[in-house]
């Protein structure tokens, strides 16, 4: 619904979503269809044989790996011989079996994206002295458990991508897979997929639906150093992946371990290290300018790690971005600032062996001006900005057995007001524009406030269900989903003007 009005100079515009309901599809699959399909971990599955191929029940099955804050996980095998490690983190895994009788065997670097699911089917040779066989997993996995197109950036190629910093978002620009950037070596995010337009892809940052309630486009920026691992769903995006027109973008957010771990870092790029092979004279004392850096600066630092020991965990941090530049022909000494501040937390709670809590809140301050140019001067251009944007994830897993899974999730963001002013606080001074050259003059074209939000709550059971000669996956769940948007933007003196070649148009 959208409704428009003028009155005493003045403009409302609001858009809203009533709250949407969404079933998610009741799933019947088989083993060999996807898994508990999960946002933000992954799963080990497999069966154990001995090497006739008779199944092996009892088996005692081990995982160990720095992704697991609480320690090693064990479970043994059913009567079938097979074994199941659902909600994994992202990581690299090492998978232990043993049985009395049998060799052990030891496979290493297992690795678990988000989303993802790793089918190790297992052969134990009879020993009759002691014996470990130990391979590696490191070759690439084919995940058996996908239907869809996915791909996966794993936290080490996530720390090795050049960025623009920005935004969470700028990663899925290295995803390949179809994925188009518009903007390959800017600051904008938008991309589009397989030739969608870039208002219909799902930004999903740590499960929450980022996107912007009129135009699509992502709004929270997030942390761009507190990523774990993204994954790309270009085709056969699920229910539970929401509003799923084009991609999906899922970015998961670190958590905190046994372990301290802490970093920092810093970017400056100074303007005698940029060329400027277009240079346009300036009403400045420079006489001529061509692009120029006055400030940009960008510094961040976190930190994780164990607040109660197998139990509390804690990870944390913060972004501080500071950038002044100008265009050719426009004075560099302008004001024009544009800040993005960051700070994130997030802790993650092992109530008990079954049950695990999640919760992160982020706070994002920020002020983007537009960049004043030959044709759009210093006194016509505007600068939006808000000292508030919380964000909030909060999840609770409960493992009620070995084959059901219960997920409740409630995820936001909501921004009280934006505000939308000229650059030279002028308020009064009608726009001008020459419709000939391009060239506008004099002020701003409106100035106000924006104000808008987006949350969303969602609750899943899983089951796996034995059969007598196939297994089946039930998966049944409901979320809803709710959306607003509203601005009040004033014209200044009430009206604008339009010029062709200096006369009235």
């Amino acid at each position: 619904m959208s409704m428009a009005t003028a009155r005493t100079g003045r403009q409302w515009y609001s858009v809203s979503s009533v709250a949407g309901l969404t079933l998610l599809v009741l799933t019947l699959a088989s083993l060999s269809s996807e898994v508990h399909a999960q946002v933000l971990t992954g799963n080990i599955i497999g069966t154990v044989t001995d090497d006739s191929g008779a199944v092996l029940p009892g088996v005692t099955v081990t995982l160990n790996s720095r992704a697991l804050p609480a320690g090693p996980l064990s479970t043994t095998t059913n009567e079938r011989g097979q074994y199941r490690f659902m909600q994994l983190n992202p990581g690299t895994y090492t998978l232990t079996t043993t049985l009395a009788g049998f060799s052990t065997y030891e496979e290493r670097d297992l690795r678990v994206v988000v989303s993802g699911s790793v089918e190790r089917v297992v052969v134990l040779k009879l020993a009759s002295v002691a014996e470990t066989i130990t391979v590696s997993g490191q070759a690439p996995i084919v995940d058996p458990q996908k239907v869809g197109v996915t791909a996966n950036l794993t936290q080490e190629v996530v720390e090795e991508l050049p960025s623009r910093r920005q935004s969470v978002a700028s990663y899925v620009k290295w995803a390949g897979g179809g994925v188009a950037p518009q903007d390959p070596s800017g600051y904008s995010a938008n991309v589009s997929v397989m030739g969608s337009g870039t208002g219909e892809n799902s930004i999903l940052y740590n499960g929450i639906m980022s996107n912007t309630p009129s135009g699509g486009g992502y709004w929270a920026q997030g942390d761009v150093d507190a990523i774990e691992e993204v994954q790309v769903v270009t085709l056969g995006a699920s229910a539970e992946y929401q509003v799923a027109q084009g991609a999906v973008f899922n970015l998961a957010v670190k958590q905190g371990t046994n372990s301290w771990k802490f970093d920092a870092q810093g970017h400056w790029y100074p303007d005698a290290l940029q060329s400027k092979p277009i240079k346009l004279p300036c009403n400045c004392d420079l006489g001529s300018t061509g692009y120029s850096i006055e400030r940009l600066h960008e510094y961040s630092g976190h930190a994780g790690g164990p607040l109660v020991k197998d139990r509390l965990w804690f990870f944390g941090g913060g972004m501080y971005t500071e950038r002044a530049e100008s265009n050719p022909g426009v004075d560099p000494r302008l004001p024009r600032t544009q800040i993005e501040h960051t700070a994130i937390g997030r802790v993650t709670w092992q109530v008990s062996e079954r049950l695990k809590l999640s919760q992160m809140l982020e706070n994002e301050w920020y002020a983007f001006p537009s960049l004043p140019s030959v044709t759009r001067p210093f006194e016509t251009v505007t600068n939006l900005g808000s000292n508030k944007l919380p964000v909030y994830a909060s999840e609770a897993n409960w493992t009620r057995s070995s084959n059901t899974l219960i997920v409740i999730r409630a995820t936001g963001w909501f921004n009280p007001q934006d505000y939308v002013k000229p650059l030279s606080g002028d308020t009064t001074t009608s726009f001008r524009l020459d419709q000939s050259t391009g060239i506008a003059c004099c002020g701003v074209q409106s100035f106000g406030w924006q104000q808008r939000g987006r949350h969303g709550q969602i609750g899943k059971i899983s089951h796996y269900i034995h059969g007598s000669s196939i297994d089946h996956n039930v998966s049944v769940g409901i979320q809803f989903e709710e959306a607003s948007e509203s601005q009040q933007m004033a014209t200044p003196g009430g009206v604008q003007y339009s010029d062709l070649r200096g006369a009235p148009d």
